[in-house]
């Protein structure tokens, strides 16, 4: 009946479910139409009714509050896109806030993501992409002056400027990147390069000190997301953070592991995936904490909308998107495999856990990794069986001879191991990157990309039933043998 009582969860659910659907709409329509506050009242006035009233009738309300939400988000994030729209083709001055740390170039060139406040006096608040030379030093958080030739923007960059124009720098303080800054210098006074800035990239994500030849190894082997402040650097520490403290008081392994994340994202910086990461993490730790198990699909929507209420255009972000794929592989699709080829799955190695997860998160970022970059990686699986293992021991060597910097006998000691756990990574990662036919050139459309997907939709689907029908006979079965006896 249509007064029948749901439960809050598959409201929660389609609300979230709502957003996802509603920025799509919104940033490829790119519609304005909703920018007034009234339809965020309106939205949040139907997900408070249908929380007080909670009868399946409200689901379809709250999938329309969660439509609205997003439409009045994305047409706020639309009439800014608009603004900077008018000024494409023409050769303008921009001053923004560099939001990442720049990418410094062999040929001496710089790129930087930033946030643009002006545009020849016209106030605007959106991300570009700016390619300029020069000498100066630039850091995060830095506010620049450049002028050059406005173009098109890609990906979730309103706009970029290539061969731009330096006019000025005007630094700014920024109390988490010094901080940062001179703990990794500490680091670098014990661990030679290259191996010092692949434990850098472990530890905090930079990258940009890479040397092209191992960075250009890193994408062979499509071991790039190590080297990018995730998810996986975030599981490490919160891992590491549990056995400490678990033992001891839950309270405080809680309140230990959100400060430590929360202050892993600031030094990092707010890029899509490590929002994305942190999102995970605290609600995984909290769910833990009161003895809760999340439900992956819930999980994997409620921190997709998350992110995309605070910045729609992270929807066309390649590594939020690569993000996401990857989340499901790792969180639905592994677990799913692993049901469907074992009927014990939970006696399985951490080898062959591992292998799993690799591999599913392989197969469901692949149609987009074609689709973008019109390769794929045939030794990527290995390559990441062999490095994988020893990132979270890297990671603590390399933070154990940081912390210890100002001591350096004990320093000494925690760089060389750091050294030589490095240099057996970097090892792997040349020498695979080396295979001929490491890399296999593959393109395919748009439409493409969509058939692909939908047949691992399809194939999901067909594995969730015949899973749940074979955990439904063995229960069946074991309910048998318990009246027999």
């Amino acid at each position: 009946m249509i007064s029948d009582r749901t439960h809050r969860f598959y409201i929660n659910f389609l609300f979230f479910t709502g957003i996802i659907f509603g920025a799509i709409v919104s940033i490829y329509l790119k519609n304005t139409i909703f920018s007034s506050v009234v339809w965020l009242i309106l939205s949040l006035i139907l997900l408070i009714f249908t929380w007080i009233y909670s009868r399946k009738f409200c689901l379809i309300l709250a999938l329309v509050a969660g439509i609205l939400f997003s439409f009045w988000r994305g047409s706020i994030y639309n009439f800014e896109d608009l603004k900077v729209a008018k000024f494409i083709n023409k050769t303008e001055v921009i001053r923004a806030i560099v939001i990442e740390d720049p990418d410094l170039k062999e040929d001496g060139s710089s790129q930087i993501r930033a946030k643009v406040s002006d545009i020849s006096g016209e106030k605007v608040n959106m991300k570009f992409f700016v390619t300029f030379k020069t000498s100066k030093k630039i850091r995060r958080s830095d506010e620049v002056v450049i002028k050059g030739k406005i173009s098109k923007g890609f990906g979730d960059f309103s706009a970029a400027i290539k061969r731009g124009k330096l006019i000025e720098v005007i630094p700014k303080s920024d109390f988490i990147r010094d901080i940062r800054d001179s703990f990794a210098g500490g680091i670098r006074k014990f661990i030679p390069s290259p191996e010092v800035d692949l434990g850098l990239g472990y530890l905090l994500g930079q990258k940009n000190s890479l040397p092209e030849q191992l960075s250009k190894a890193l994408t062979i082997t499509a071991l790039t997301h190590i080297v990018v402040a995730s998810g996986y650097n975030l599981t490490v520490l919160v891992m590491a953070i549990q056995k400490l403290f678990n033992k001891i008081s839950r309270k405080i392994t809680l309140f230990g592991g959100v400060l430590l994340i929360l202050g892993f994202i600031f030094v990092v910086g707010f890029t899509p995936s490590m929002t994305r990461a942190g999102i995970v993490a605290i609600f995984g730790l909290i769910l833990w904490y009161f003895g809760r198990k999340s439900r992956a699909y819930f999980l994997l929507t409620f921190v997709a909308a998350t992110t995309l209420i605070f910045e729609p255009s992270n929807l066309l972000n390649l590594g939020w998107q690569l993000s996401f794929a990857s989340f499901f592989g790792v969180l639905i699709f592994s677990p799913l495999i692993q049901k469907y080829f074992f009927e014990k799955p939970e006696k399985l190695n951490s080898v062959m856990s591992l292998f799993f997860e690799t591999l599913s998160a392989q197969i469901i970022t692949l149609p987009l990794i074609i689709f973008t970059f019109g390769a794929v990686s045939l030794i990527s699986i290995f390559a990441n069986m062999l490095v994988l293992p020893f990132v979270p021991a890297a990671m603590l060597a390399t933070f154990l001879t940081g912390i210890f910097s100002l001591m350096p006998f004990i320093a000494k000691i925690f760089g060389l191991i750091a050294e030589f756990i490095l240099k057996y990574s970097i090892f792997i990662i040349n020498e695979f990157s080396k295979f001929d036919g490491a890399q296999l050139e593959i393109q395919s459309g748009f439409n493409e990309m969509l058939i692909c997907y939908f047949c691992l939709i399809l194939l999901v689907i067909f594995m969730s039933i015949k899973v749940r029908k074979n955990e439904n006979d063995t229960a069946g079965a074991l309910n048998d043998a318990d009246n027999m006896i």
